[in-house]
């Protein structure tokens, strides 16, 4: 298949990305223990009082050889995090409340507070894909933008890690999706194209990371959540992993829900990745795009550019 055709066939999968789900979902369960979280390995070892002889191992969920009379199977399992993972759940595809009041007033521990993080506290993740995409983010992206990403990236990490840490997603497919969220907002993507910047990211990242190698599952979450980071309200549902993001942006774009990180985790972050006068590129960018594409999704949330203006959160840094 071209690489043109390749295009269009994602294109077309993004406006049914929740569909597909659905229509892999039941292989990639037989393939791994989604109710876990986990992959199983078993062990054969001899039970007690055997001549313990016979010590064999086999890994994998199913295959092994036969259980002979005084042998026991013991079964271990270890996390898989990477992006390479099988299970729709490591790629965020958990389906949680689009409101974040209720998100917050669910949490399992409500009264959960901050504290401080370095931003060693919180790893970047690495490896050859994530390798691709950091360095299209820094060619593509204008400086601020990109350090806006990596924010979104750190914040979301450090939030969900102390009020939802039962949430489940690769931290490879969030930094993904961080690093792409706005990609949609550059010059080019601007002139380019008539789709809300957001529909345009979405779609480029899905071309963009199907074409290096990654898996669907992994490739279609990254391209729900770019295209529906903005999408904040009190109706339906959103992927974990879009969750995160809009607990990130907006704590970045319009300072909200501070309370979630700590100020000495925000100072941290920020002298990583400066702000640089964000908030006034940030709410220039709505104004522009809103002004361009007069049917875009921006133009959803009334007041959009005056809220950035009074992240009073962020303003310190600026």
């Amino acid at each position: 298949m071209s690489s043109d055709e390749l295009d269009k066939k994602n294109t077309l999968l993004v406006f049914a990305v929740w569909l597909n789900v659905s229509a892999y979902g039941e292989e990639e369960r037989s393939l791994t223990a989604v109710s876990t979280g986990t992959v199983a390995q078993s062990r054969i070892v001899p039970e007690a009082g055997s001549s313990g002889r016979l010590k064999s191992e086999t890994s994998g969920t199913s295959g092994g050889p036969s259980k002979p009379p005084s042998i026991k199977r013991e079964f271990t399992t270890f996390n898989h995090k990477s992006i390479m993972s099988k299970t729709i759940e490591d790629n965020g595809w958990t389906a949680v409340p689009r409101s974040l009041e209720k998100l917050l007033a669910n949490r399992k521990n409500p009264k959960s507070k901050a504290t401080p993080l370095q931003v060693s506290d919180l790893p970047l993740p690495s490896s050859p894909i994530v390798d691709t995409i950091m360095k299209h983010a820094k060619d593509h992206l204008p400086k601020r933008t990109f350090s806006h990403s990596m924010r979104v990236f750190y914040f979301g990490q450090a939030i969900a890690m102390q009020h939802f840490p039962e949430w489940r997603y690769s931290p490879e497919t969030y930094l993904l999706a961080s690093l792409l969220h706005d990609i949609g907002t550059t010059e080019d993507n601007m002139k380019n194209t008539q789709l809300s910047f957001e529909f345009q990211g979405g779609i480029q990242a899905l071309n963009l990371l199907t074409q290096n190698g990654a898996p669907q599952s992994a490739a279609e979450s990254v391209c729900e959540t770019i295209i529906r980071h903005q999408d904040v309200g009190e109706t339906g549902n959103i992927s974990t992993l879009t969750a995160v993001i809009h607990f990130a942006t907006l704590l970045d774009n319009a300072g909200a829900n501070p309370e979630l990180i700590h100020k000495e985790t925000i100072e941290n972050v920020v002298k990583a990745y400066p702000r640089e006068g964000w908030t006034g590129c940030f709410a220039a960018t709505v104004r522009k795009e809103s002004k361009v594409k007069p049917w875009s999704h921006t133009t959803k949330i009334e007041g959009f550019a005056e809220m950035v203006e009074a992240n009073e959160t962020m303003r310190p840094y600026d």
